[in-house]
């Protein structure tokens, strides 16, 4: 998996992400945005909902590990986030 590979999946599932799972904003960040990842590395989204729900939330989780075969982290945007946390998304944050 790849960077690339992540980036044009998003772009051609855009109207479906936006549709079926509620999804405003996606980005990627962490060892596949800055090109560190490893086999091992899961894949961090970043993500803004339209309509945010638990339900959105895991189905999302279920789709995109299915789609890329690799485990996958979900942080959604919310205003009581921790500031580093905050700082590491925005340092190497990629929109797909």
């Amino acid at each position: 998996m790849t960077l690339d590979l992540i980036i044009n999946f998003l772009h051609e599932h855009k109207d479906e992400l936006k549709q079926d799972y509620h999804v405003e904003k996606i980005g990627i960040f962490g060892s596949y945005a800055k090109n560190q990842e490893k086999e091992s590395s899961d894949i961090d989204f970043f993500v803004k909902f339209s309509q945010k729900s638990y339900r959105n939330l895991t189905r999302l989780y279920d789709y995109f590990e299915k789609a890329f075969g690799k485990k996958v982290d979900i942080i959604t945007e919310h205003k009581n986030m921790r500031p580093s946390l905050r700082r590491e998304i925005q340092s190497s944050i990629i929109y797909g």
